[in-house]
């Protein structure tokens, strides 16, 4: 059953089912020009699928940085665990996230390791933080192939 409403800097969020299943979704609203944390899980996979509006994700890699990908409804993209990310809204939108693991074993919401909150979109201040956050993500294993 769906959860309660739960207001985030970039939107909102519903959480639409989670405990004992092999995986979990929830629905969120976000509002364009505001971005989520960046983050990564330890055990679940992410998936991003949009219904309406465009999103901006962007992965943190080691050696290349960022790779951005934008995407519109109907499109879909997976972020596997370890890696560090964080999406943007360019409209306001519509997405549905699921959350599954490599076992099969239940998703655990607050599998999450944040560098920050979120906030505004500064896409300046983002390209000046990369090093600082290849720096965290390193520290926090996001470069180590845990499988």
């Amino acid at each position: 059953t769906p959860g309660e409403w739960e207001d985030k800097v970039w939107g909102r969020v519903q959480h639409a089912f989670a405990g004992d299943l092999a995986a979990s979704a929830s629905y969120l609203e976000t509002k364009a020009g505001y971005r989520c944390s960046v983050h990564f899980h330890r055990e679940r996979y992410n998936a991003f699928l949009v219904v309406s509006g465009r999103i901006r994700v962007r992965e943190v890699y080691p050696k290349d940085g960022y790779a951005m990908r934008d995407l519109h409804a109907g499109q879909l993209l997976v972020v596997d665990p370890y890696v560090a990310h964080f999406f943007s809204s360019i409209e306001d939108s519509i997405v549905v996230e699921t959350y599954w693991t490599n076992d099969a074993s239940p998703p655990k919401l607050d599998d999450i390791v944040r560098y920050d909150q979120g906030g505004l979109l500064n896409g300046a201040e983002m390209d000046r933080e990369l090093e600082e956050i290849l720096g965290w993500a390193e520290i926090h294993g996001c470069f180590d192939d845990p499988f």
